[in-house]
């Protein structure tokens, strides 16, 4: 009968490689960055048009419409605001 203990003492012996990056670059959060209007020379709100259109490179398709998408939250995007958005 052959024993396993070295296999396991192998599997449990930290590696050097193993060891978490760490990324000491600046990081940006909502409270760091102004979003700043730019100058606009419409008179009224209502002239605002938030139509866009895009082409897609691998399918050659293209949507035109108003590009909304839910937050990356667990309390906004749900699969009931996935079935409302799907709708518009």
């Amino acid at each position: 009968m052959t024993s396993c203990l070295p296999a396991l003492r192998f599997i449990a012996t930290p590696r050097l490689s193993a060891m978490p990056h760490i990324d000491n670059d600046v990081k940006l959060d909502f409270k760091d960055v102004l979003l700043r209007p730019k100058r606009s020379t419409l008179k009224s709100r209502s002239e605002v048009d938030l139509t866009r259109s895009f082409s897609f490179r691998n399918s050659k398709q293209t949507y035109s419409g108003v590009p909304i998408i839910a937050a990356n939250m667990d309390t906004v995007g749900t699969f009931e605001m996935a079935k409302v958005l799907c709708k518009s």
